[in-house]
């Protein structure tokens, strides 16, 4: 998975062994956002791909790209080796999002979560994966990958998509959500499609109209809690890895 494609050219140079690219973002999905020179380059030098979900792939198939290669579909599930039982730090409640954001009118639709800070009264809380934005209640970042799980499990929801549609969070699955589960704590959603059918087995709560946002953000968590305790062990890494290790097997 990368953030800039280059190494994907660097290791066709340098290796007679296939190269597989796992595609998490593709800069072309974001609005506002600098095309990275070397994404259509490298997804036509990879061997194979990965794609988080079969609606990317097609985005991908759409834009141009070379995606008439062997791929697989992984959603950004989580490994259940991360999964906690039950919250050991203190409950804070509200919304809560981690990762990459913009400033306010920074990113377009896609990283600006402003509108929604905005649609909660400011009461968005934030980790950051890089500068902070100025909008919502910061918390610092976490690095280690185990403390942010846990610092998920304080919040009620946490939050996935935008206020306006878009092809990133139209396409992807985002990784935020699996973390999120197995933190124990339910999601809001919105226009995020493939986030859809977890909230309708009870996981979270999946919005239409921005304006629902502060009621559904009052919703009582605990009965969308339990449900994410008893499902969660349906959507992992382990569950998921089958098409990739097969793939692997298949090139080599």
């Amino acid at each position: 998975e990368l953030h800039q494609f280059w190494p994907v050219l660097a290791l066709k140079e340098r290796t007679d062994k296939p190269v597989i690219l796992n595609i998490h973002d593709l800069n072309s999905a974001r609005p506002a956002v600098a095309l990275d020179r070397y994404e259509e380059e490298a997804i036509a030098a990879a061997d194979a791909l990965v794609w988080v979900t079969d609606d990317y792939r097609l985005f991908g198939e759409a834009m141009g790209f070379a995606t008439d290669k062997p791929y697989a579909i992984v959603p950004n599930y989580v490994s259940s080796r991360w999964f906690i039982d039950k919250p050991v730090l203190p409950h804070i409640g509200g919304v809560c999002i981690h990762g990459g954001m913009a400033q306010r009118g920074d990113d377009g639709a896609s990283l600006d979560f402003s509108p929604i800070a905005d649609l909660l009264g400011g009461q968005l809380h934030l980790f950051p994966g890089g500068a902070d934005p100025d909008y919502g209640i910061i918390h610092p970042t976490e690095i280690d990958y185990g403390i942010l799980i846990h610092r998920l499990s304080q919040f009620d929801w946490g939050f996935s998509g935008s206020v306006y549609p878009n092809p990133v969070w139209g396409s992807t699955l985002p990784t935020k959500v699996g973390e999120c589960f197995a933190a124990g704590t339910p999601v809001i959603a919105m226009n995020c499609p493939a986030v859809k059918p977890f909230c309708d087995i009870g996981m979270g709560i999946y919005l239409d109209d921005p304006r629902d946002l502060p009621a559904a953000a009052a919703t009582d968590p605990a009965p969308y809690r339990k449900c994410v305790l008893e499902n969660r062990g349906r959507f992992t890494t382990e569950r998921a890895i089958a098409p990739l290790v097969e793939m692997y097997k298949a090139l080599l």
